[in-house]
């Protein structure tokens, strides 16, 4: 199951990668190809950091299939096709964030220590 989360995890942050590079938003290809590398660092931050960033991911193909929703009807074309799959696609990004709780749950992350400082 770790291995599964993982490889989702790279495959659902390629994707949108993919859809911010047809946006030219070059900043954030950079973040969402690189992302994946943060979970080299093992840690619990780590894993919640890449599984918020993937909500806020899902948010944005929501938001982009009801601008092209809105976009589609106004044309008076079809748009049924678009929305199962931009759904789908936006499913399979929050199911990634799912996955990452896997390896929180396992001994492959090491747990935050927290900080105790003598007064």
């Amino acid at each position: 199951m770790k291995v599964l989360a993982v490889i989702f995890a790279i495959l659902a942050s390629l994707i949108l990668a993919a859809h911010f590079l047809h946006a030219w938003i070059l900043p954030l290809v950079a973040f969402f190809v690189l992302l994946p590398l943060v979970l080299l660092i093992r840690r619990n931050w780590a894993v919640r950091f890449v599984q918020i960033m993937f909500m806020l991911g899902a948010l944005e193909w929501l938001r982009t299939m009801l601008a092209l929703l809105s976009e589609r009807q106004a044309e008076r074309r079809e748009w049924i096709r678009m929305v199962i799959i931009l759904g789908g696609v936006e499913l399979f990004t929050v199911l990634c964030a799912v996955l990452l709780q896997s390896l929180l749950r396992s001994n492959v992350i090491v747990e935050d220590q927290p900080t105790h400082e003598n007064p």
